[in-house]
């Protein structure tokens, strides 16, 4: 038994030195959380020039509508602007209309720059992400410069008197 002792000693002393050891141990994780892209677009859903009356007090003058859209996102977008270009309510494609009528986007204070297309046609914008939302004013312009207007006077017998419509569609997508 005394040859036992010391033994025991021996193997106590390795399990307690193990122990203290062991609550000395440091280990990592790594946790990874990934954000998807996420967009959200403000704009009016119409947008009515009303009844175009040739014989009021504009005339054959510019009319113009204005509206402002709001576009959050929280990575590098491309916008895309689309007129499917004016139509009758049958449907049926007024190409005089789309020469008269432009779309004018304003991208705001910081650029002070707009471009200009016209109806039928279209136009892309590309963002980068700078954490704060993109701001634009949309102008829809009738009879804007004064080719338009003279084409208006010589040409306005072309277009029946019916009620007319566009549809912008407006794209906003992510680069990721």
């Amino acid at each position: 038994m005394k040859k036992l002792v010391p033994i025991m000693v021996f193997v106590l002393a390795i399990a307690l030195s193990t122990g203290v050891l062991a609550s000395d141990v440091e280990d990592k994780m790594v946790v990874n959380l990934g954000i998807m892209p996420y967009i959200t677009v403000d704009l009016v859903d119409n947008l009515d020039f009303g009844q175009i009356d040739f014989g009021d007090n504009i005339g054959f003058g510019s009319r113009t509508l204005s509206t402002d859209m709001t576009i959050k996102s929280n990575d590098d977008i491309v916008i895309m602007f689309e007129s499917i270009g004016f139509a009758d309510m049958n449907g049926e494609s007024i190409p005089l209309l789309n020469k008269w009528v432009q779309y004018e986007i304003y991208t705001g204070p910081a650029s002070s720059r707009s471009d200009i297309f016209d109806a039928g046609g279209s136009m892309k914008k590309e963002l980068k992400w700078d954490g704060d939302s993109h701001d634009f004013t949309i102008n829809v312009h009738f009879l804007r410069t004064d080719d338009q207007q003279i084409d208006a006077r010589e040409k306005w017998q072309q277009i029946r008197a019916l009620n007319y419509y566009d549809v912008l569609i407006v794209t906003v997508s992510s680069e990721l």
